[in-house]
């Protein structure tokens, strides 16, 4: 039997108050459906009526333990009863940390939280990582990004999505020819990171050095980064 999918279950939703922009479903399911039915822990920042812890949980399934971040009491009456709702600030790291330690590590966060640049770059350099080494990360709503009212602006430094836009240096540091540009535990842990309208998804897991693999006639052959630099360089002389 095939399972519902994120748009099915929210267009027949009849619980809790939930509200999405509506492309982000589309976007979710590429990267959540190999979790689905899995025994897995999910942590999402900003708790609201609960309607997406909800929808959370019934996309996962049982197996899935529901952790919530809020800094409204009200949030506890408000999630769903099978949740776990931590009472707190995303700009505090130590209690950011502490969720991250003591119920972690996780397998999918959601920051659905204050939407303020701040807040979402200390989610993201205190939780992600101490997530689960094959985990997703979201920074929802990261279009705040654009917004002035959330401290954000066109190319404005220090908003989400120009600390974004630097980390793909870093995921591409093995490839890098500049001194200044070296691997770090985030080109190491994180195998890719996609923009959509709106949000930013990153993937983590293992990434070891890259290879340039050639097979001819039969034959494999290997040939390793630091050559395929040097022979580039040799053919552009």
């Amino acid at each position: 039997m095939k399972n519902s999918s994120l748009r099915e279950l929210f267009n027949s939703h009849s619980g809790k108050y939930i509200a999405k922009i509506d492309h982000f479903f589309d976007a979710y399911e590429k990267h959540f459906l190999s979790f689905q039915g899995k025994n897995i822990r999910l942590l999402e920042i900003g708790v609201d009526q609960g309607g997406s812890l909800e929808l959370w949980g019934n996309y996962f399934g049982s197996q899935c333990e529901l952790h919530g971040i809020d800094i409204n009491p009200d949030a506890i009456e408000k999630a769903p009863k099978h949740s776990t709702i931590h009472l707190g600030s995303q700009g505090d790291i130590s209690f950011l940390k502490s969720i991250a330690k003591n119920y972690g590590p996780f397998d999918i966060v959601i920051d659905d939280g204050s939407h303020l640049m701040n807040h979402q770059t200390a989610s993201f350099e205190t939780i992600y990582p101490l997530m689960h080494s094959e985990g997703i990360y979201i920074c929802e709503d990261a279009f705040t990004s654009y917004w002035h009212e959330y401290g954000g602006g066109l190319k404005k430094e220090n908003t989400f999505m120009e600390y974004a836009k630097d980390l793909i240096d870093k995921l591409h540091a093995y490839w890098a020819t500049d001194d200044d540009l070296h691997v770090s535990p985030f080109t190491l842990t994180t195998r890719g990171i996609y923009f959509y309208s709106g949000t930013v998804v990153f993937e983590r897991g293992k990434v070891a050095k890259p290879i340039y693999a050639a097979k001819h006639q039969g034959g494999y052959s290997e040939i390793s980064i630091a050559d395929l630099k040097k022979a580039a360089a040799t053919n552009m002389k």
